[in-house]
């Protein structure tokens, strides 16, 4: 092992992963109501305060989220270090739905540096 290599420490994006969240569920067909009955969530407030990226779901509804959608756990969270979304190219090399995500999460991504660099606090 090499000590002189820095380490970066990965922290998850709380923005970007709901912006994400909320495009994929979109894109495969669910609704925040679809979400809360599949998960057996009591209130639907929770959904939206992780697609609000106030919050993050809990490891057991990232779980639950990441076998609705069809995509591993940590394809579902964005961090500070990697741009990409899906890491995995066998998984979805030269499929549409990478491309339509990957174009969305490129737009989220703009956008939310845009407002940032504008002093706006909130992502709609």
């Amino acid at each position: 092992m090499i000590k002189n290599e820095s380490f970066v420490y990965p922290q998850i994006d709380l923005k970007k992963t709901g912006a994400w969240l909320r495009t994929l569920c979109a894109y495969k067909g669910y609704s925040v109501k679809d979400i809360q009955d599949k998960l057996h969530i009591s209130s639907n407030q929770a959904i939206y305060e992780w697609f609000n990226g106030h919050t993050l779901p809990s490891v057991n509804n990232l779980l639950a989220l990441s076998s609705l959608l069809g995509v591993s756990m940590n394809n579902l969270l964005v961090d500070n270090v990697h741009d990409v979304i899906y890491r995995d190219d066998k998984e979805f090399n030269n499929d549409a739905l990478y491309r339509r995500c990957r174009g969305y999460m490129l737009y989220i991504n703009n956008r939310v540096i845009r407002m940032c660099k504008e002093g706006n606090s909130e992502a709609s």
